[in-house]
């Protein structure tokens, strides 16, 4: 912590009895890792057998004709209370499973069966389960959890006792900490709410470890999807911020309880990046944090993040703040101080945080960034700013080129759902504007139902900025028709009069009055734009975050004009009003909305691919089967090899007649090759029946060849690109940070010499 005196503080007894405590705590775990796995081999008829407290790898080798048998391991006596597996589908062909499994207390009910949906041929080889050190790993990341809160805890204690914290501070800190645990409540449960789409995301999450594991870097095909045939969602939906549930997953965590995790620390990142960008935009610790507050607990972003579970929205928003802070530094600080010309910075990481976590989102704010470039464009042709703009947007570029480049690779020479009318869910967003009654009403519950056409209100999402937010838009508005704004010659004027009009363009775009049908038709560039987008309900990610920069404002205007009040007792009625709703939204979605346990990957299944957009054009889900080839006239496979959730696999195969091919269960992407491996040479793919990898075999072919995916060069090439530009702009920086320190010193010594 800046200002702690560590080496005082290491003098303290009680604290080095502390980290004594912890160190040995820590030891104790680390120990642990190193104890040698035992291994059992119950029956599989039902009967009850013992397990002690722990983590294990639970594995079946099978062998099944369908997809209708189960696999089950339970307590028979106390349920998920002691064992967390859950259950899965046996998958079609020869298998074998490894599936994690959680003891929480020591048990002798345990027992595992296969039940068979009729299935004649199903057949068990192998059924045991080994202990695994992933309990040593849980353990030991929550003792350094805890001793990093405890030792932060003790150190902020003693710092004021000695030294003394302003009562500001401690306030602020309070009311941060208070809205971080009120708003992670249902992260502190033991299974996830029902939200649309988390399934969705936990798959990428276990993708991305699959993809990890089977050698790609970055991850471009993830294996688990499809019954094993793979799914380009890395390439055209970033999964860079899913290494930190996935890091979760690799310590031990079960599958809801690294997703769990991962919303905290969404929510804790959200609410800090909006408290350090409004505390500079406002010049305050009280207004920044009370912005923030509303920003974090608008009932739009808790429904995201809860509800509809869109986690690449609720990502992009916690870069939302930073995009702002960025925009308000160029527009607003004076373009010949020397510190100006780093003003690009927080806007090209705020729009690099957006691109890596929703691409649907930089697509609402290219809209809003270009009407504010209209609106600003005096300023704009300024040299200075047109110069930290460009540099913004190119930065912004050149950094993602590594994920971009394969995106806009696909996107123009491949064809896909996305993008295609015909094969869509979704086919106009029309439907999906909401009525006004959605932004006024206040008390919502746990549904997610937008389609006014269909639904009408009823069991309707949270598509609203909040009652406090509201209040703020409300309460500018009645300031502006009464003329105080103007007369008060209030210096924060402008940008209230900005935020308050880009809020209301935003309700209005999420109207289920706005032409979007008209628009759709116009063009086949605003078809493909509109028909992505989906819900216009999804503008309101930015009306909260103007909104909250409108509540802001009003707290700005009223600590210089407040006469009916302070703005400290109107910043604790915004707040209060805040968090009250918030409450009860969570409330709600707490007690009327279902959930769900999921422990360990099989029990997810692999096929939920919500709209299906990266899917190869019209690909059929319903004839992937695992481990099918099929094989062209007069080829006969003699060899198959291929991992349930990996993608490379070799196939040994005879031609005995002319050119033939044979089609193995992967679906196709441009970027698969197939090698011989006896003479190296490449065979032609190319996508065969239903978007299948087909792999053409010469006449009289004889061997085994190994299919894998390649990146282009070109891709190879974007990644350098990116990377060489990270690393030049971090050297820029410190160099220069490194230059600015020394002129400081020079100066102080100065001083202290004329002095």
């Amino acid at each position: 912590m800046k200002g702690i005196k560590w080496k005082e503080l290491l003098k303290n007894k009680v604290f080095c009895a502390l980290l004594a405590a912890e160190f040995l705590l820590a030891a104790a775990c680390i120990v642990s890792l190193f104890g040698k796995p035992e291994t059992v081999a119950p029956s599989l008829d039902g009967e009850v057998f013992h397990l002690d407290a722990g983590t294990y790898m639970v594995r079946i080798a099978y062998t099944a004709s369908q997809e209708k048998n189960t696999f089950c391991l339970e307590d028979a006596v106390d349920g998920s209370r002691t064992v967390r597996f859950g259950s899965f589908t046996l998958g079609i062909g020869d298998n074998v499973e490894d599936c994690e499994l959680w003891v929480l207390r020591d048990t002798d009910n345990v027992r595992a069966y296969v039940a068979n949906g009729g299935d004649e041929y199903l057949g068990v080889k192998q059924f045991e389960i080994t202990s695994t050190h992933a309990a040593g790993r849980i353990c030991l990341f929550l003792v350094l959890l805890v001793s990093c809160l405890a030792d932060g805890l003790f150190a902020l204690r003693w710092y004021d006792g000695r030294y003394g914290i302003s009562l500001e501070k401690k306030l602020v800190w309070s009311a941060l900490a208070g809205t971080f645990l009120l708003m992670s409540v249902p992260c502190l449960v033991d299974y996830n709410l029902w939200g649309d789409d988390w399934g969705f995301h936990l798959l990428r999450v276990e993708g991305l470890i699959s993809g990890l594991r089977d050698g790609q870097l970055p991850v471009r095909i993830q294996g688990n999807w499809l019954r094993g045939y793979g799914y380009a969602v890395s390439i055209f939906y970033s999964d860079l911020f899913l290494l930190i549930p996935a890091l979760f997953r690799w310590i031990g965590f079960t599958v809801s309880t690294s997703y769990r995790l991962f919303l905290a620390v969404v929510n804790l990142a959200t609410l800090a990046m909006a408290y350090q960008c409004f505390r500079r935009v406002f010049r305050s610790r009280s207004v920044g944090a009370a912005s923030a507050i509303l920003y974090v607990v608008s009932a739009y972003r808790i429904h995201n993040i809860y509800m509809r579970a869109a986690l690449g929205e609720t990502l992009a928003m916690v870069f939302l703040p930073l995009i702002f802070y960025g925009l308000y530094r160029i527009f607003s600080e004076d373009p010949k101080k020397p510190e100006y010309r780093k003003s690009w910075l927080p806007l090209a990481l705020g729009l690099t945080g957006v691109v890596q976590s929703h691409v649907l989102s930089c697509e609402m704010l290219a809209f809003c960034i270009l009407l504010l470039c209209v609106v600003m464009i005096r300023r704009v042709l300024v040299r200075e700013t047109f110069w930290e703009l460009c540099k913004a947007a190119v930065l912004t570029v050149v950094w993602n080129l590594w994920y971009l480049v394969p995106f806009a690779d696909y996107w123009m020479n491949g064809k896909f759902n996305v993008g295609h009318l015909e094969t869509m869910m979704y086919k106009n967003a029309q439907p999906w504007g909401i009525y006004p009654a959605h932004l006024l009403f206040l008390f919502y519950g746990g549904g997610t139902r937008g389609g006014v056409e269909v639904f009408g209100m009823n069991w309707a999402g949270a598509f609203s900025i909040g009652a406090a937010l509201l209040a703020a838009v409300i309460l500018w508005l009645y300031l502006e028709f009464v003329g105080s704004l103007k007369q008060s010659g209030f210096a924060g004027r402008k940008l209230g009069r900005l935020m308050f009009g880009y809020t209301v363009l935003i309700f209005v775009l999420t109207s289920c009055y706005f032409p979007w049908n008209w628009l759709q038709g116009q063009s086949k560039l605003l078809e493909t734009l509109i028909t992505s987008l989906q819900f216009p309900y999804r503008f309101l990610s930015i009306g909260c975050l103007t909104a909250s920069v409108l509540a802001g404002v009003l707290l700005w205007y009223i600590r210089e004009n407040g006469r009916l009040f302070t703005w400290r007792q109107a910043a604790v009625l915004l707040v209060g009003i805040a968090l009250f709703f918030h409450m009860y939204q969570i409330d709600n979605e707490l007690n009327t909305r279902g959930f769900a346990r999921v422990y360990n990957k099989q029990s997810m299944g692999t096929i939920y691919v919500s709209n299906g957009e990266y899917l190869p054009y019209q690909a059929d889900i319903s004839l992937m089967h695992r481990d099918r080839v099929l094989c062209g006239e007069g080829v006969t496979v003699t060899g198959y090899e291929k991992g349930a959730d990996t993608l490379h696999m070799e196939v040994g195969v005879e031609n005995g007649g002319a050119k033939s091919y044979v089609e193995l269960p992967v679906l196709y992407y441009r970027g698969y090759a197939a090698e011989d491996l006896a003479t190296g040479e490449d065979l032609e793919v190319e996508a065969g029946d239903n978007s299948v990898v087909r792999v053409l075999l010469p006449s009289g072919y004889q061997g085994v060849f190994r299919v894998s995916f390649r990146e282009p060069a070109l891709w190879r090439i974007g990644e350098a690109a990116s990377l060489a530009a990270a690393g030049g702009c971090a050297s820029y920086l410190w160099l220069s940070g490194k230059k600015r320190k020394r002129r400081e010193d020079v100066h102080e010594e100065a001083e202290m010499e004329r002095k």
